[in-house]
């Protein structure tokens, strides 16, 4: 769940009235999210040299009050290497040169992760995906597309595909599938110091709190 003062934990809602989202279970999620972790994909024609690391990831926590919101969580990283990495989120764009609904960046010397922010696309029942675009700190940018990267942002973004179930409430399921992620990735990179609980600090600010809370 997100820190700070006063954090609170995601509360299930209404499911969106337009378009349909996909249902995958607990297990599949996590599944998923370690495959991606790990997956080493044969590299396309048009693959260019980049960082080795995890893209950009979005899991939805469900639209709370309004329908037309999609409410989630957007993280990316981390990638052994000095640069900016840029998260994105489109709606109907699959394009990586395609307008960005949703940014988040972070740079880094030696490593670099884009931590976990709850942010809300438009919900319009259109195919959303998630877009990461690395920039090195003495080299052009590449993108990340089909599993290799690349330097040409006319290549599509991967495909939103994650749901979490939430029958068990949405803020318990999203920290069973994401606090193990962040604990592994111990004691962080740079500013991003995480603890063996998984809670992640940028700079000397919190930014997400896993169980137990408030430890």
């Amino acid at each position: 769940m997100l820190g700070g003062a006063g954090a609170r934990r995601y509360r299930p809602g209404s499911q969106p009235t337009r378009g349909v989202r996909p249902h995958v279970s607990l297990h599949t999620t996590l599944s998923l999210a370690l495959l991606t972790a790990v997956a080493v994909l044969p590299a396309p024609s048009y693959a260019a040299d980049g960082p080795t690391g995890t893209p950009c990831r979005l899991y939805s926590v469900a639209p709370q009050d309004d329908p037309d919101v999609f409410a989630g969580v957007l993280l990316g990283g981390p990638y052994a290497a000095s640069g900016t990495l840029t998260c994105t989120v489109q709606v109907g764009a699959p394009a990586h040169s395609g307008p960005d609904d949703v940014a988040r960046s972070a740079t880094g010397t030696g490593a670099v992760l884009v931590p976990p922010s709850q942010v809300a696309p438009p919900w319009t029942g259109a195919p959303m995906y998630v877009c990461t675009e690395f920039t090195p700190t003495a080299a052009p940018t590449v993108y990340w597309s089909d599993g290799a990267w690349t330097d040409d942002p006319a290549q599509p973004c991967d495909p939103y595909r994650d749901s979490l179930d939430t029958s068990a409430g949405v803020g318990q399921e999203l920290d069973v599938v994401l606090c193990p992620v962040l604990a592994a990735l111990r004691p962080g990179f740079g500013p991003v110091v995480i603890t063996p609980n998984g809670d992640v600090y940028v700079a000397g600010t919190f930014v997400w709190d896993c169980p137990p809370y408030g430890v």
